[in-house]
Order: structure tokens, then sequence, then C-alpha cells
């Protein structure tokens, strides 16, 4: 189900209050799936990728600012580690 109409996405978004768990699929391919909070991501979650990556940890409001989470790129190789505005940032393991 690809949610393109403002009025489904409406619906949607007001299902999904603090602490309910939800799916988002975008139109490009890629989609968010988990918890929720003032009709945006928020909390632990995996965020699939059009390309085929996919991060799964602690997401907020606007898909930047992660905590602790673990990247799938699509050579294989895996990031454990902590993320802010979309870089790795501190301590972190990288696997192959």
């Amino acid at each position: 189900m690809i949610f393109l109409k403002t009025e489904i996405r409406t619906r949607l978004l007001q299902a999904l209050e603090a602490g309910r768990q939800g799916k988002m699929i975008f139109a490009e391919g890629g989609y968010y799936e988990g918890e929720w909070k003032n009709d945006m991501p928020n909390g632990k979650g995996i965020y699939s990728y059009a390309n085929g990556e996919k991060y799964e940890g602690l997401l907020y409001a606007d898909c930047k600012d992660r905590g602790f989470g673990r990247y799938y790129y699509t050579d294989h190789s895996i990031y454990d580690g902590q993320w802010t505005n979309n870089l790795r940032e501190g301590s972190w393991n990288t696997y192959t």
C-alpha cells in the first residue's frame, strides 16, 4: 500500500499517536516502520531505502537525528554505532 493522497496520509498519521506502531511507505519505494509520536517517526524503527540499504535503531522526528543503530549497506557490510544528523559519531563497529 502506497500513501500518496493527502487525506489518506492524514488519517494514517492521526492513528499513529504517541507510542503507537505503524508503517509509512514512500512513493520512491522506501518505508519507515516503527514507533510514532506527534505524526513523526520517534523511537525504535526500521528505515528501509529504495536502493536496498536499511537502518534499524532509534530514529527521531526528521529521520536524521538518530541514536544508536545498525545500518546495512548494499555491499553487505554492517555498521553498529551512534548516529547524529545521518553521520557516524563516536565509537562504532563495522562488519563484512
